[in-house]
């Protein structure tokens, strides 16, 4: 008899102390997919990466150049779970002018089973996130300077939201000391409608990198950092109040940064400095630079 009344007491306040996950922290998070496989194979995030691919501008609108003249790109995935993503878009160079671009970013998250409350199927529903560019840059001897304008749509079967957000770029290119930089602010704008009358913050970023390659060895060094605007990224679970463990580590101990380095085949290393150990990997990739 105590040993039922200890499990019915037990049930009937495990709920009291469970937690869910906690949830995403931006609205739109697919606007930090890569755009294409060789981003991708160098972690994701370049914005120093200059190709005569369109899809740079998702990237740092500051490498659309002239290179890009008539150029489409063309680019899907098939991601986790169903879903897809990809970027389609186009550049245009005007002498004179600008170099401009359009482009279309998107996720489709598939077709799910649509329930009522007593959980019976009633159909199914789709789901999608889409991102319209509108992409300029121009050219200043040895510098360019480059903006995206980001009409963003969302959709959940029958509900909707959407926003508005802008990019701004800088990029240096040195060709004779085959040397790159750049700095990209990304995301900065906010929702037009949401789904519940709660509006949430965009992915908001600041990324930097330098990129070098070597004169008589064909292989390309990358340098980039990113979330510059927050010191501490690590994940500090936001329920633990009491002896929180990040509270007594130095601030080089905060430290992530990634190197990557790249021309015809690519090595990416990572490292994570952690208490009490240094964690580090390494992932070996091969893509061919000519792919579009």
């Amino acid at each position: 008899m105590k040993r039922q009344l200890y499990c019915c007491l037990c049930c009937w306040c495990l709920p009291l102390i469970l937690w869910a996950q906690n949830g995403g922290k931006h609205a739109y998070a697919f606007l930090d997919l890569s755009p294409t496989p060789q981003v991708t194979a160098l972690g994701g995030i370049q914005p120093t990466f200059d190709d005569t691919n369109p899809a740079g501008a998702v990237q740092n609108p500051a490498l659309i150049n002239a290179a890009m003249h008539r150029q489409l790109s063309l680019n899907t995935m098939a991601y986790y779970g169903g879903i897809n993503t990809g970027y389609v878009g186009y550049a245009q160079h005007f002498d004179n002018l600008a170099t401009f671009a359009l482009g279309l970013q998107y996720v489709t998250y598939g077709t799910m089973d649509e329930t009522d409350v007593f959980g019976q199927n009633i159909g199914t529903f789709s789901s999608g996130e889409y991102a319209l560019y509108m992409s300029a840059a121009k050219a200043w001897g040895k510098w360019n300077v480059g903006t995206n304008i980001k009409l963003i749509f969302s959709n959940i079967a029958e509900f909707s939201a959407s926003g508005i957000a802008a990019d701004a770029g800088v990029a240096y290119s040195d060709t004779a000391a085959n040397f790159q930089a750049g700095l990209m602010l990304k995301n900065m704008g906010t929702q037009m409608s949401t789904y519940n009358g709660t509006r949430e913050s965009l992915p908001f970023d600041v990324q930097i990198g330098i990129s070098k390659r070597l004169r008589y060895l064909p292989l390309r060094f990358y340098l980039t950092a990113n979330r510059l605007y927050q010191w501490d990224i690590r994940y500090n679970d936001p329920t633990i109040v009491a002896d929180n463990a990040f509270n007594e580590e130095s601030n080089e101990e905060k430290i992530i940064f990634s190197i990557t380095y790249s021309d015809t085949s690519y090595l990416e290393a990572n490292c994570y400095w952690a208490k009490p150990s240094l964690c580090a990997w390494a992932i070996i990739s091969c893509a061919n630079k000519n792919l579009a």
